[in-house]
């Protein structure tokens, strides 16, 4: 098996997803150096914290090697950069999108042909999670947490933040500007956002997108 045909079989899905579809990557495997540019190694290298460092290379290590399984291209011929609001993506390649998630030692990793957001989050957080939905949440939002418990605040949180990851903003953008509505669907300000919730054993998680995600198919990696 040469290089390429290598990497088509990493990305377990030969064909690269559509504008309403999305491929769902659970990594469960470890990351290598090889494949990362300078600039990633370098930054690699900068990470005061293991978990940290461990979670950015097995991270781009995925992008880089589904990227090229989808594309045809190298690893390396693939061009990571990073938006003003800190969301990745491939400077090279305009129909292919990805987006990031992880929570302690998990992490999960999401391609569309269409900009989207994910989250993930662990089960099992402790927390008076009734207090910090009244703080940050819509009332709908608070009530509903108020009445599910903590199963429906992870619902709504991973909502929330893969809503402002579809743009680029993470949590710093303020949960008050994504809202999570009760038919399934959430809004960004006024704008229409549609969401797909997912549960592994360990995690819960959420991916957005501004047109409706027909088909989620999930691997591990």
């Amino acid at each position: 098996m040469d290089w390429q045909d290598f990497f088509i079989a990493m990305s377990v899905f030969p064909k690269k997803p559509g504008p309403d579809e999305v491929h769902l990557y659970h990594v469960v495997g470890g990351g290598s150096l090889d494949v990362l540019s300078a600039s990633e190694k370098e930054r690699y290298g900068a990470y005061a914290s293991g978990l940290a460092a461990e979670m950015f290379l097995r991270g781009r290590s995925v992008l880089r090697e589904i990227g090229a399984g989808y594309t045809g291209k190298t690893p390396w011929d693939l061009h990571v950069e990073v938006a003003e609001g800190g969301k990745p993506f491939f400077a090279n390649v305009a129909d292919l999108h990805f987006n990031v998630s992880h929570s302690g030692g998990h992490l999960s990793v999401a391609f569309s042909g269409a900009p989207m957001g994910l989250d993930l989050e662990k089960k099992g957080r402790k927390g008076d999670f009734v207090a910090i939905a009244k703080r940050f949440f819509h009332p709908e939002e608070w009530a509903r947490v108020e009445e599910g418990g903590d199963g429906v605040f992870l619902e709504v949180w991973t909502a929330k933040e893969a809503i402002l990851k579809l743009v680029g903003k993470g949590i710093a953008g303020g949960l008050q500007v994504a809202r999570v509505l009760e038919n399934g669907e959430g809004l960004l300000g006024s704008k229409r956002v549609y969401l797909h919730r997912f549960e592994t054993e360990s995690c819960v998680g959420a991916v957005a997108g501004f047109s409706p995600i027909r088909s989620v198919r999930e691997a591990t990696r």
